[in-house]
């Protein structure tokens, strides 16, 4: 969450009064300390679900592939896993790159894709950075996208 300036905050403070303005800064504060906290499903803590990560696999293999390989190795776009994928997305939440993929991708019809194939590219991305998966593990779902963080 953005830090008010000094400037900004005197303002609020005058047109909102004291008591006020102290309310929505408690308010501000505890939204960063729960957004912090939330953050907190990676790799040694997500395992997941067996189902969604083939589904993913096989959405990648339609509607991915020609630009980023099966394997997410890349081709003609860039890889999907390993370093560089991990150095650029690392310590963000899986959400960024959820509305960044549905915003963007696939190149010629972005937003194309159900949300549901959305979520599935997602776990197959994760599989492909060090996060496990089992039968009975984690779906990736619209309300846990910003619990998960690439480490």
């Amino acid at each position: 969450m953005p830090r008010l300036s000094r400037k900004v905050m005197a303002n609020r403070t005058s047109k909102l009064g004291g008591f006020s303005a102290a309310v929505v800064g408690l308010a501000l504060l505890a939204g960063s300390a729960t957004f912090a906290q939330a953050q907190t499903l990676d790799s040694s803590s997500l395992t997941l679900n067996n189902e969604q990560v083939a589904a993913g696999r096989k959405v990648v293999g339609q509607s991915c592939s020609e630009c980023h390989g099966v394997t997410l190795r890349g081709a003609l776009g860039p890889a999907l896993r390993d370093e560089g994928f991990t150095g650029n997305w690392g310590g963000r939440p899986l959400s960024a790159l959820h509305e960044f993929t549905t915003a963007a991708m696939p190149p010629a019809g972005p937003g194309t894709l159900s949300d549901e194939e959305y979520l599935a590219i997602m776990a197959y991305i994760l599989s492909n950075n060090g996060f496990e998966k089992a039968d009975d593990g984690v779906a990736i779902t619209a309300e846990n996208l910003g619990e998960i963080v690439f480490k």
